[in-house]
């Protein structure tokens, strides 16, 4: 798979890096050598280095070694949000037993928010636990209906796993009608084509791309994350 890494995708908790955070980027790694040699390293350094790191498997070790080093100081939510951000890396890296875990934690930690539920389904919809994925979608949706994706992965559950034509195509036009901007994952084995094969070549879902992907400025045709995550990680919040 080659997903964007480049940036986070629309949803509740989409986080743009400010100047702040790029020239913080650029230190990170630096910085965490010299804590680490000075016995100073901390949850914090080891997050935002993984935050920032492109390799995913150089992000899941920072990550495990940031929640090694959590402590109550650093609060619940960030904890969550390692656990959230490793399970990521993990779904990347096509490792999604050890994703489903972690997005586990993160759920237990931080039960309302509906991204992590999305990702927690799209890794079962690969794990083939399609009841356990349809109703992770549904509950990312009832916790925020604004977010695209969701609706998309169920489509993708009703396709794949009950060959339900009507309750996908009316999954994607709700999708579409939210914005979607994803248009060549649905047909990118490695993505949505992988649970739509079959239905996305039929002239009733090449017209309801064409009714809305009409509409869709060029540059918002980027290639999705493979997490189908609105946002594929979430920052420490500022302090």
């Amino acid at each position: 798979m080659s997903p964007d890494r480049t940036g986070l995708k629309r949803g509740d908790m989409t986080y743009k890096p400010g100047k702040i955070f790029l020239a913080a980027a650029l230190a990170f790694p630096a910085g965490l050598a010299a804590a680490e040699q000075a016995g100073t390293a901390s949850f914090s350094t080891h997050f935002h280095s993984a935050y920032y790191a492109k390799d995913m498997a150089a992000r899941v070790d920072l990550y495990t070694k940031a929640l090694d080093l959590w402590t109550e100081a650093d609060g619940t939510r960030n904890k969550a949000s390692a656990y959230y951000n490793r399970g990521v890396a993990y779904q990347q890296l096509e490792r999604h037993e050890e994703a489903v875990a972690d997005f586990d934690k993160a759920i237990k930690l931080r039960p309302s928010d509906a991204v992590v539920y999305n990702n927690r389904g799209y890794s079962r919809l690969w794990l083939g636990k399609g009841d356990g994925a349809k109703a992770d979608f549904e509950k990312a949706i009832r916790l925020s209906s604004v977010d695209p994706l969701p609706y998309c992965n169920l489509a993708g559950y009703h396709w794949a796993y009950k060959r339900d034509a009507f309750r996908a195509m009316r999954q994607l036009e709700l999708c579409f009608k939210k914005g979607f901007d994803q248009w060549d994952d649905l047909k990118d084995e490695s993505a949505d084509g992988h649970f739509l094969k079959g239905l996305n070549d039929t002239e009733e879902f090449g017209a309801l791309v064409k009714k809305y992907r009409k509409d869709a400025p060029a540059g918002k045709r980027a290639k999705a994350a493979n997490a189908r995550s609105s946002v594929p990680q979430l920052p420490l919040p500022v302090r």
